[in-house]
């Protein structure tokens, strides 16, 4: 297996070799855990070399991907030859994983992945500075406040939105 981490998002190349059966499988699983448990979050999968995947296999990368989703991870597979691309295929997974046919087109696929992660970042941003100006600032003060029926100074819209807020564990304003 070799791999590549490159800076703050981490890019872990993996190229597994022969047939990823039950016994492959199981290594296969606790080298991609290891590096996930190790912050990697991008993981470029590379079947150049694989001649066969099992049903092992595939539930390696089924969990691979499921594990990834919660902290905003990618998983690219690439060069997949006719038997390895037949599996996926007859298991109905071929549309579930982004799948190019080289090493340097899943590359690019890191970086439409890390600029659409960061166009979401720059949004969440903006929103997060507008729903801070509707709420006020932590200080309390803010321009055109509505005094609600419970006197704290919100008007009823602030007040519910720090409700949502608080309910989704995102909290008030910084």
């Amino acid at each position: 297996m070799a791999t590549n981490v490159d800076g703050q998002h981490p890019v872990v190349v993996v190229e597994p070799t022969g047939y990823l059966d039950v016994p492959a499988a199981q290594a296969f699983e606790q080298q991609t855990l290891d590096l996930l448990d190790g912050g990697a979050r991008i993981f470029v999968i590379g079947f150049a070399r694989v001649n066969l995947i099992t049903s092992a296999g595939i539930r390696v990368l089924v969990e691979l991907r499921q594990r990834l989703q919660p902290h905003q991870g990618a998983l690219v597979l690439y060069g997949l030859n006719e038997r390895v691309k037949t599996v996926f295929s007859v298991t109905g997974l071929i549309e579930r994983f982004r799948i190019v046919g080289s090493k340097e087109d899943a590359m690019r696929e890191v970086e439409t992945y890390r600029a659409s992660v960061e166009a979401s970042r720059t949004k969440l941003s903006s929103l997060t500075r507008l729903v801070g100006r509707v709420l006020g600032t932590a200080d309390g003060s803010t321009a055109h406040r509505v005094l609600s029926a419970d006197g704290s100074g919100k008007s009823a819209l602030a007040t519910e939105i720090t409700h949502l807020l608080d309910e989704c564990g995102a909290g008030g304003p910084s």
